[in-house]
């Protein structure tokens, strides 16, 4: 023991430890870091967890309207994991309405303003689900071994749009509620995510990875072909429509951080709406077209904010 010191005095030693827990450190990074990037759309926002990690508050997303524009329905993990969450926008009076040991998230507000249709891993795998508002049951709607993720009502209600990796990449589906017949809307050897139908025509529109990193897309019913509206080498997501289907909001990173924008159903007038150096994301319309919630980390958490969409004024919504 005596030469071992004298050959590795503990100096020496305390840097050879030092030197190989950096290692270790950057390796475990590193393997995170691809993880993230390279896995499907939990990780849309692939900063969500670094982030998260480094605020000690807590984190809210992926809001949506009622329909008659009261009330927001987010997941939020402020009970300790994610589950749904419902804010009433004139009281600001708060009410989980999950409570489950899982990730519920992507809330998308039934037309009837009855259901909640959601996403959650509380089966093992994500899945799609809807909630009864009055009776509080909730209803396994996909069952696949693949992800299925992101709902969103057609008009009539009758339908989800969701996006599914069954097919071993991203495609989007929609099944018939009451039926559970599942029907294919894309099938490509590119991924698509996150789809909405324009409350007018019922066009999709939607993030594809045609041209490697996510832009977005709209497809008119009966037309095979796809419009791009976007083509940057920076990454647009999280499309959102109108009421009056002209317009699609969305989250790009073309700024160098992540931010609202907006652009005309023609592909044109893209604009950058939040201008702010913190990240804005997750935008949605409200019913009336006056406004639009997002999230944003520009008070040091994750919170949600609403635009006025003539003003420009953001104001944080107090919850």
């Amino acid at each position: 023991m005596g030469e071992l010191l004298a050959a590795n005095p503990p100096a020496v030693m305390s840097r050879q430890v030092l030197r190989i827990s950096i290692c270790v450190l950057l390796i475990i990074s590193a393997w995170v870091y691809l993880t993230s990037v390279d896995s499907g759309v939990l990780n849309e926002s692939n900063f969500e967890a670094e982030d998260e990690a480094e605020v000690s508050n807590v984190f809210n997303s992926y809001p949506s309207f009622s329909p008659d524009g009261r009330q927001l329905v987010f997941s939020s993990d402020r009970s300790g994991n994610h589950e749904l969450w419902i804010l009433d926008l004139e009281d600001r009076l708060l009410k989980p309405i999950t409570d489950h040991d899982s990730s519920d998230s992507h809330p998308s507000w039934s037309p009837d303003g009855h259901h909640i249709a959601f996403d959650s891993n509380r089966d093992g795998n994500r899945e799609i689900y809807t909630l009864n508002l009055q009776s509080s049951e909730v209803s396994r709607v996909t069952n696949s071994a693949g992800w299925d993720g992101t709902p969103f009502w057609s008009e009539d209600g009758s339908r989800l749009i969701f996006y599914s990796e069954r097919t071993g990449n991203a495609d989007l589906f929609e099944v018939r509620l009451g039926t559970g017949a599942i029907s294919p809307l894309t099938v490509t050897e590119h991924d698509e995510y996150y789809a909405s139908r324009s409350p007018v025509d019922g066009s999709l529109v939607y993030e594809s990875t045609f041209h490697g990193n996510r832009d977005i897309v709209v497809a008119t019913p009966g037309d095979a072909s796809e419009v791009f509206l976007t083509s940057n080498l920076a990454r647009d997501h999280l499309p959102s429509w109108s009421p009056d289907g002209k317009w699609v909001v969305f989250t790009s990173r073309r700024d160098g951080n992540d931010e609202i924008y907006i652009v005309s159903r023609d592909g044109t007038g893209q604009k950058n709406i939040s201008n702010h150096e913190s990240a804005d994301l997750m935008p949605k319309w409200s019913p009336d077209g006056e406004s639009i919630v997002f999230v944003s980390n520009r008070s040091g958490s994750f919170d949600l904010y609403v635009i006025n969409r003539q003003s420009g004024m953001v104001s944080k919504l107090e919850n």
